[in-house]
């Protein structure tokens, strides 16, 4: 139910019409009829009362990107790079040519199984929808040997919230 709440809390935001802050008490009904648990109301014109605008902003920050992350507009990644000068570079390249923007990256070295010569890269990135994910999935596994992709959807299969 918390990732209900999360992607409902973050529809409001992007609303142009809706300036809204409200608490996740306060959006659970919009989360039931996001989350597609009350059949009887599909095809019905249908009011939430939204409540609730004492919500920490920090809480709030944290709601919008766990949402994000529900939505698959928020993905981790791991990719196995060479480490020479421009390995990393390359792959941050690349992931920007597909559209993505990299919010947070990390390398590793002393963990890695592999050869001296690699470095495994961790990036958390923002995407469009699905779509975009799976598009930039099958360009990294085309020019990498070792890529690992987790959303929230594949590690909490949780996909029935679209």
């Amino acid at each position: 139910m918390i990732a209900g709440i999360a992607v409902a809390v973050k529809t409001l935001k992007p609303q142009v019409n809706i300036i809204a802050v409200v608490e996740g008490g306060g959006a659970v009904g919009l989360a039931a009829l996001i989350s597609g648990k009350l059949p009887e109301l599909q095809g019905k014109k249908v009011v939430s009362l939204l409540t609730g605008g004492n919500i920490d902003t920090t809480v709030l920050g944290r709601t919008i990107e766990r949402g994000l992350a529900v939505d698959s507009r928020l993905i981790r990644l791991e990719v196995v790079v060479s480490d020479r000068p421009g390995g990393i570079a390359e792959l941050a390249t690349r992931i920007a040519h597909m559209g993505a923007s990299i919010k947070d990256i990390f390398h590793e070295r002393a963990w890695i199984s592999t050869d001296v010569f690699s470095v495994r890269v961790k990036v958390v990135a923002e995407t469009r929808d699905r779509e975009h994910v799976a598009e930039l999935e099958e360009m990294l596994r085309s020019k990498y040997d070792d890529v690992g992709l987790n959303s929230v959807l594949t590690l909490l299969s949780i996909s029935k919230y679209h």
